[in-house]
């Protein structure tokens, strides 16, 4: 048992409120009832009655007075037995058997019980007080050395000072843990004949379906269901569409989840993805009594049967939602906010990991910037000011796609330039696509091997792989090159300024699939002023071919960034690949022979 300190006076809102018993107080003139031990003395509390009380999670209509009928056992033992002073300890809706979920009010118990306060303990049986026989034996080490009895209303009383006593608390918590066990085994075999029979499941009713009378099946909630699909047609067929957008747009409506709460993007995707939208049954063999079964995963990547419903949402459009919200940025429920967040690179680290967009203060200003953070790579490499990087990358680009010439200049083969290719092909989209679809087929094959799924599933799965497999192929097509008439490019750079950051993190990577970003290695220079070199320095950007920007022709100019571009990453520890060719190319054209030397 986890013994935590008190951290507060003041009695938990779920657990302990005297409002919700008012009634049932009111009949226990005689006795001083308090919600808790708050600002008392270990002295002051020596003649004060523990009272605790606990009900299982189930349905509040068929448990309604549990709570109330233990207390009243409790406080009329208290009046038989000429005490005076009584302190509630109230657990609602949770089980003696999860530690997943602690009991609040019983670990207050315990911890006022080791900072020795109350005079003795009541409850109705023992397995409303214990159920686990791990928790007995802490138990019995804590109340044994605290002097501390436990006292039943409807339960033999356990004498732990004895050695007979003991044992016989030891027997109850094996008893009642078989019993849970055995419940759990029932209820699991009931589930189970349930799930072959494609009925729905005992638990609450999903967002947009409805049990029937005798809860065998689902039917559709009509406002529901439309909204599902308004979601899922947003989401699909919308640039840009994002979860967090559909969790605004239901909250601004008024729609709330199962629990009555606000929808966020997490729960907002779970309703989306569960199979029960497409008529599915999802079931998942697991159990917290144990914390070496498998623990539960999420109901799209669970194993599922044909259940006896109507699907809320078309198959297809379910399929095509879940290649999107699994294997892209929206599975994070976040819009893109930042052109280069996940698109700059990391010029130090050994994997050239994306940069991320953070926020620090500078002289009392917020400034943004992008970094590593040692989060992504080993350590800290590169922090910059991401406004100096987005405002050189996006001028290059518009150089690109203003001016035909130097686009084509640019994308054209020279294979003395190549060091390698570093660069994503245009058809990346159409191969993750291809990669997470093979990677669904090769686990569909490994559950039918190991028994978890039926033939029959395998085969409704493998078709529609196969389906969506065909889809892609046409997409599936090496390029060696960019053609300018593939994308608007003018009307992208007429229009950059009102495009979504989305389609403009996109058009960036089809010009520079790789852009790596250095540290900028500013030089003091005395009196609180610094140098920071040119951004172009620092700021490296690679065509599709792994060929670094600018491409030389020969230009004086182009050739002393070149070389500022290798003296620079050298700096940072860093070889740019095809250094040594690209040296060797500079040495009959540049007048600074000592700054080739330092490259």
């Amino acid at each position: 048992m986890d013994v935590m300190p008190r951290k507060t006076t003041q009695a938990s809102p779920v657990s302990t409120r005297l409002a919700d018993h008012a009634a049932l107080i009111g009949g226990f003139d005689s006795l001083e009832i308090l919600s808790d031990l708050g600002g008392l003395s270990v002295e002051e509390t020596q003649d004060i009655t523990a009272i605790y009380a606990r009900r299982s999670p189930t349905r509040k209509d068929r448990d309604e007075v549990s709570i109330d009928n233990q207390l009243t056992n409790g406080l009329e033992w208290c009046v038989q037995h000429g005490r005076t002073r009584v302190v509630l300890y109230i657990d609602q809706d949770r089980s003696a058997s999860n530690p997943a979920k602690p009991r609040e009010a019983f670990k207050r118990l315990m911890a006022d019980i080791e900072e020795g306060k109350l005079k003795e303990v009541v409850c109705r049986s023992d397995e409303r007080f214990l159920r686990s026989p791990i928790e007995r034996e802490l138990s019995i080490n804590l109340l044994v050395g605290a002097e501390m009895p436990v006292c039943y209303t409807h339960d033999a009383y356990n004498d732990l000072t004895t050695s007979g006593g003991r044992m016989q608390a030891r027997i109850k918590a094996a008893v009642n843990r078989q019993e849970v066990e055995r419940l759990a085994e029932r209820r699991n075999l009931s589930e189970l004949e349930r799930v072959k029979r494609g009925m729905a499941a005992t638990t609450p009713a999903p967002f947009g379906l409805a049990h029937t009378k005798d809860r065998s099946t689902y039917v559709h909630v009509t406002e529901e269901a439309k909204v599902i699909n308004e979601a899922v047609d947003y989401l699909i067929d919308i640039e840009g569409s994002t979860l967090a957008e559909v969790a605004r747009r239901w909250n601004g409506a008024g729609i709330t989840n199962r629990q009555g709460r606000p929808w966020r993007w997490r729960a907002v995707k779970d309703a989306l993805l569960n199979p029960a939208m497409v008529g599915r049954r999802a079931y998942q063999r697991h159990t917290y009594l144990y914390d070496t079964k498998t623990k539960p995963v999420e109901s799209w990547k669970a194993e599922t049967t044909p259940g006896n419903w109507e699907p809320v949402i078309d198959p297809g459009r379910y399929e095509t939602l879940k290649l999107m919200l699994t294997a892209t940025r929206q599975a994070v429920g976040n819009a893109a906010r930042h052109l280069g967040a996940g698109v700059y690179e990391c010029g130090v680290g050994a994997e050239h990991k994306p940069l991320r967009s953070r926020v620090g203060t500078q002289k009392g200003e917020k400034i943004r910037y992008y970094g590593c953070h040692g989060d992504r790579c080993e350590k800290v490499h590169t922090h910059v000011k991401a406004d100096v990087v987005d405002e050189y990358v996006v001028a290059q680009l518009k150089v690109y796609l203003r001016d035909p010439a130097q686009f084509d200049a640019f994308n054209a083969a020279n294979a003395d330039q190549t060091a390698k290719a570093v660069a994503e092909p245009a058809h990346a989209a159409a191969a993750r696509q291809r990669g997470v679809l093979e990677a669904r087929r090769a686990e569909l094959a490994e559950a039918y091997a190991v028994g978890k799924i039926s033939l029959s599933i395998l085969v409704d799965a493998e078709e529609r792989i196969t389906k969506e497999l065909a889809d892609i192929a046409t997409t599936d097509l090496p390029v060696s090159s960019i053609e300018r008439e593939e994308i608007p490019w003018t009307v992208i750079e007429e229009q950059w300024d009102d495009l979504e950051i989305s389609a403009k993190k996109k058009a960036l990577k089809r010009v520079f699939p790789t852009i790596r970003v250095f540290p900028a290695l500013a030089q003091s220079q005395g009196r609180g002023k610094f140098y920071t070199p040119p951004v172009e320095h620092w700021v490296h950007l690679y065509d599709h071919m792994g060929r670094l920007l600018p491409i030389l022709d020969g230009d004086e100019d182009l050739n002393e960034t070149r070389l500022a571009q290798i003296t620079h990453a050298a700096k940072c520890g860093v070889e740019i690949p095809g250094a040594a060719a690209m040296l060797a190319g500079l040495q009959a054209d540049t007048d600074t022979p000592e700054a080739l030397a330092v490259a």
